[in-house]
């Protein structure tokens, strides 16, 4: 009985420890990319800004469901 505590006990430190570490890591990157220059189309659309980065030969990639990049 004191074994599978033990073994669940070490179990759930692992996994407090990973889950730990994605979360840094979440953080991490996050604020990497929090004074990058991502736009969406729509919102240069309103503004206007679109069809002249267009003209300019810039490529826009985009990806469904999520913010777009330049």
């Amino acid at each position: 009985m004191r074994q599978i505590v033990m073994v669940a006990l070490g179990h759930l430190l692992i996994l407090s420890l990973a889950i730990f570490g994605f979360w840094l890591s979440h953080r991490y990157i996050s604020r990497r990319f929090i004074r990058s220059s991502i736009h969406c189309p729509t919102q240069l659309a309103l503004k206007g800004q679109y069809e002249e980065r267009a003209q300019l030969g810039m490529e826009i990639a985009c990806c469904p469901g999520n913010r777009h990049f330049n």
